[in-house]
């Protein structure tokens, strides 16, 4: 599993314009099934989308890639905790 994460510093004077580019960005990616290929957004629309914000958005941006390491949920814990949480059911 791969995650694109994004983390923004908006310059102050600007949120009010970041906020309804954020939103139409959203509701694209939850249109989206599953995994977003990085290809789709690299139209001239997000492009410049993108250079607005480096221009006069945003004061500070970091991307970050990331690769899962761990892939666990309720009904399937870590390995090295099923003691801990088959004890925990048994009492």
């Amino acid at each position: 599993m791969l995650a694109m994460i994004l983390q923004i510093e908006l310059l102050p004077s600007r949120q009010a314009a970041y906020l309804p580019l954020a939103a139409r960005f959203k509701a694209r990616l939850e249109q989206q099934s599953g995994s977003t290929c990085a290809e789709r957004w690299q139209v001239d629309e997000h492009r410049q989308v993108q250079a607005a914000g480096r221009q006069q958005i945003l004061a500070n941006y970091r991307r970050r890639a990331a690769q899962g390491l761990r892939d666990d949920g309720m009904h399937e814990p870590p390995a090295n905790s099923r003691c801990a949480h088959v004890q925990g059911l048994s009492r």
